[in-house]
């Protein structure tokens, strides 16, 4: 201690350094199993930015920088090592930096939790670049769980430079062919309540992600198809293949697989076969229709002296004047009650649909007199609710009376 002082306090409080160059033996702190307290307390209140404890080991040694053993066969349950820092400290309350070939830092357990870090700050884990960051159990749990109010918890590679970024991958592996490997969850729950869920997305490309719809589990790919692959299907399913945005084909509002799967069943719009045109009147949605001399469309009549008389299906969605439309020549629709002479009820399936005397309008009887007879299609379903007849429409043929 020399001049320093008669103990450690003072010299160390007297500006002394406290070294032990011994190559034999160690230092050695024991309080006994009696006494209470910490077993070595360090303390800095200066505003000097300089360690409070700092361990370098320069040796080409396989030893530990700092082993701390908590001993099983005392009932001990304070901390090992425990490291507070003030409310206005800046410095780091733990920092590990190691030069070597060896780990810089392993946490083992024999039985309670392995490595818990608590705090209103956040916890950064940095290695080198190059190198790995491992969170290893034999058998237990790794969770990383945020529990405060709006709290995250962020796994997630790249800083920002000008690099490749690494892989972020989350599996669950088993190399021995006996074993069995894990199932994966990824998602949002409520283990109180089932409606308090948020949604879940899983995106590859943009520059953020979005929020989903609560309980939403959305699947979103910026710029490539999204691939389904299952059972080691020879040609996997691909979502988007040809770049299209829409489902194109299918009746105005169906969105998703789900309904357009449904419209398929019900003899929705992909089922059907339609002509392209622009209208030259209002047209109602089932009315017949035919093409005038100047490439319009308008609707049909049987009894009529021009082009109205030559009907080539049935409106498929009702537009207004000037508008396009497309007319439906092979598939299946429902026509409302106001586009029949009379609405068929039930008992009406099976019967011949013809154009009517009355423009724009359909009948189940069959035109007389110097009317054009033109059968457009047939009664798939009818009963007595309202809007309910869907027509059959096959390729148009008529007589000419």
């Amino acid at each position: 201690l020399g001049s320093g002082g008669a103990t450690l306090q003072t010299a160390y409080n007297t500006g002394s350094s406290i070294t032990q160059d011994n190559t034999e033996n160690d230092v050695s702190i024991d309080r006994g199993t009696s006494a209470s307290g910490n077993v070595l307390t360090l303390t800095d209140t200066t505003a000097v930015a300089a360690d409070v404890l700092s361990i370098t080991k320069n040796g080409a040694s396989a030893g530990d920088g700092l082993s701390i053993a908590m001993g099983a066969s005392a009932a001990a349950t304070g901390d090992g090592i425990q490291v507070t820092t003030g409310a206005t400290a800046t410095g780091r309350g733990f920092f590990l930096n190691n030069a070597g070939t060896g780990a810089a830092m392993i946490v083992q357990d024999g039985g309670g939790t392995v490595f818990a870090i608590t705090g209103a700050g956040a916890v950064d884990f940095d290695p080198t670049s190059g190198q790995n960051f491992s969170v290893d159990t034999a058998g237990g749990n790794v969770s990383i769980d945020g529990q405060g109010d709006s709290s995250t918890a962020q796994l997630s590679t790249g800083n920002g430079n000008a690099v490749t970024n690494g892989d972020v991958t989350i599996e669950s592996r088993n190399t021995n062919a006996a074993g069995t490997s894990g199932n994966i969850f990824i998602g949002s729950v409520n283990t109180a309540a089932a409606a308090g869920v948020s949604g879940v997305e899983i995106r590859a490309g943009g520059t953020a992600f979005t929020t989903p719809t609560a309980g939403e589990v959305q699947i979103v790919s910026e710029a490539l198809d999204i691939v389904f692959d299952a059972r080691g299907m020879t040609t996997p399913i691909t979502v988007n293949q040809s770049g299209d945005e829409d489902l194109v084909g299918f009746d105005a509002g169906v969105t998703s697989i789900i309904g357009a799967l449904n419209e398929l069943v019900s003899g929705g719009a992909n089922s059907n076969t339609t002509v392209a045109g622009t209208s030259a009147e209002a047209l109602a949605t089932g009315a017949p229709a035919a093409f005038n001399t100047t490439n319009g469309v308008w609707e049909g009549d049987a009894d009529s002296a021009d082009t109205r008389e030559n009907v080539i299906g049935l409106v498929l969605a009702g537009v207004g004047s000037a508008a396009a439309v497309d007319i439906l020549i092979a598939g299946e629709m429902t026509v409302p009650d106001l586009q029949w002479d009379s609405p068929p009820g039930a008992g009406a399936s099976g019967s011949l649909v013809y154009v009517s005397d009355n423009t724009g309008q359909l009948t189940t009887t069959a035109p007389t007199g110097s009317s054009r007879v033109l059968k457009v299609g047939i009664i798939s379903f009818a009963n007595a609710s309202a809007d309910t007849t869907r027509v059959i429409v096959p390729v148009p043929d008529s007589i000419k009376l």
